[in-house]
């Protein structure tokens, strides 16, 4: 298999789309509040001297479950996300924050005439390390982060697969605009590290693939907190 065929397996592992970056602060938003996010983007998938840009857009929902716990879900072009977020430092701390964001997401699609039925999807999961930075109101967040993700897609009988695991790492400044409004653009980098692929059927082959590339997301969040965050209540 060739080196650049990856390039051929993530784009469909990604249904054509992006992974979308964390876009969100380090800091947890509190008890009872919560969070809705529109997050136009872009992503940019290259390797070997071919890329290809694509549109991206999702929505998200946070709410925290406690201080220091927030989970929520996404939903876009990259399919559908659990997220949650793990506050380690203290909450009533003024200085760098640092929190835990590990996400699992993916899509599955399946289509069935008589006996001939052929499915795609994948699945994958991301755990990101957030720094967060305050500059008075608002937050520069850091993201380092691994990322795994599986794809498969089958059609009578035969199920072809890949496997790429990924090391990355966003930026991203939060800019408070009101106690109920906020604007956070994100730049996210990932580096295909180790890829496997495979097929199964009639017959069955799999091989690692040499990893090359590069995937980069640009992301914009406009988010809403009707009763504000835990930052903006201080």
């Amino acid at each position: 298999m060739k080196s650049g065929s990856w390039l051929v397996i993530a784009a469909l592992a990604l249904g054509g789309c992006f992974v979308p970056g964390s876009v969100e602060r380090a800091e947890t938003l509190g008890k009872g509040n919560f969070q809705v996010s529109i997050e136009p983007g872009a992503a940019i998938v290259a390797a070997e001297g071919t890329g290809v840009g694509l549109p991206t857009f999702h929505t998200s929902f946070r709410y925290g479950i406690s201080e220091r716990f927030d989970i929520g879900g996404r939903v876009g072009t990259s399919g559908g996300r659990l997220l949650t977020k793990v506050l380690l430092t203290k909450t009533e701390s003024t200085g760098p924050r640092l929190a835990l964001a590990p996400n699992l997401g993916g899509f599955a699609l399946g289509l069935s005439s008589g006996e001939e039925s052929v499915g795609s999807g994948y699945l994958d999961v991301v755990f990101p390390v957030l720094l967060g930075v305050p500059v008075k109101a608002h937050e520069l967040t850091l993201g380092p982060r691994v990322h795994d993700t599986m794809f498969f897609a089958g059609a009578g009988g035969d199920t072809v697969f890949s496997n790429i695991f990924y090391l990355g790492s966003s930026i991203g400044f939060s800019i408070q605009a009101g106690k109920k409004f906020a604007i956070l653009p994100e730049v996210l980098f990932e580096y295909p590290i180790v890829a496997s692929a495979g097929a199964s059927g009639a017959d069955t082959e799999s091989a690692f693939i040499q990893a090359d590339g590069i995937l980069i997301g640009i992301n914009l969040g406009f988010q809403i907190a009707p009763r504000g965050t835990r930052n903006t209540q201080k």
